[in-house]
């Protein structure tokens, strides 16, 4: 199924993954879950409680992560070994962290998000949705037409280098 969409696309879940091509044993695969797992955890949880911090305070920040850790310890009995939710958790949430910063940094966080496949496109949306008071405004226009475009391109990219991919049942 890694050769079929959206598996193939996922570049960096690949990267970071056993090259299933070399049929790597179980135990390989699930520590390199565990490694990946436990690098989007920290990340997560340190972005989380960065974001938290700044709009609520110490207190319930550390309320959110527990409810953060409650709702991974149901998630994981699902998703154990998709590490492209993982990622993706990650990603959005360096999105909140960086939201209120500059444009480049965010441009950059798309562009690795991109990697994970529609994660770009969904941290061009949450940057829209945290902006969209502005939505009148040029530069607002602006920012999200290149947070956007930027996912586009490298999406096109991704496919023309790689090709065509039959799709994945279920």
């Amino acid at each position: 199924d890694w050769l079929k969409a959206p598996f193939k696309y996922r570049i960096l879940t690949l990267a970071l993954e056993p090259d299933p091509t070399q049929n790597p044993s179980a135990v390989t695969l699930l520590l390199a879950t565990i490694e990946i797992h436990s690098a989007a955890v920290l990340l997560s949880v340190v972005g989380l409680y960065i974001y938290l911090k700044r709009q609520i305070g110490d207190e319930r920040a550390i309320t959110g992560l527990f409810i953060l850790a409650a709702v991974w310890t149901f998630s994981m009995h699902f998703y154990l070994r998709n590490t492209a939710i993982a990622i993706e958790l990650a990603c959005i949430t360096w999105a909140l962290v960086l939201i209120e910063w500059r444009l480049l940094p965010i441009v950059a966080l798309t562009v690795l998000a991109t990697l994970n496949r529609e994660t770009g496109a969904f941290v061009a949306l949450v940057y829209a949705a945290w902006h969209f008071d502005s939505w009148r405004c040029r530069r607002y226009q602006a920012n999200v037409g290149v947070l956007l475009a930027t996912y586009i391109v490298i999406v096109a990219a991704i496919h023309l280098a790689m090709g065509s991919a039959e799709h994945t049942l279920g």
